[in-house]
């Protein structure tokens, strides 16, 4: 199913039974419990959001690129198809 330009809801930190991480709060804590909209979808199974994080806008890892939010599929539950 392609995601990209649905709406989520970000539901989870992390996979159900782990504890999330400091960096887990961080990224994704930030936008818990928000809908946002899936831009782009990566090779590796990471969906980019266009969740805007001006305070990350440096940083490029697994969370984040270049301020925007990036998730793996456990952390969202679709809202349309």
């Amino acid at each position: 199913m392609n995601l990209v330009g649905k709406d989520v809801a970000i539901m989870r930190l992390c996979m159900v039974g782990n504890t999330p991480t400091k960096v887990d709060e961080e990224y994704i804590g930030t936008a818990l419990r928000k809908v946002v909209k899936i831009v782009h979808e990566f090779d590796d199974g990471l969906f980019l959001t266009d969740f805007f994080m001006p305070e990350h806008i440096d940083k490029k890892n697994d969370y984040c690129h270049y301020g925007f939010l990036v998730l793996d599929r456990h952390n969202f539950e679709t809202i349309n198809s």
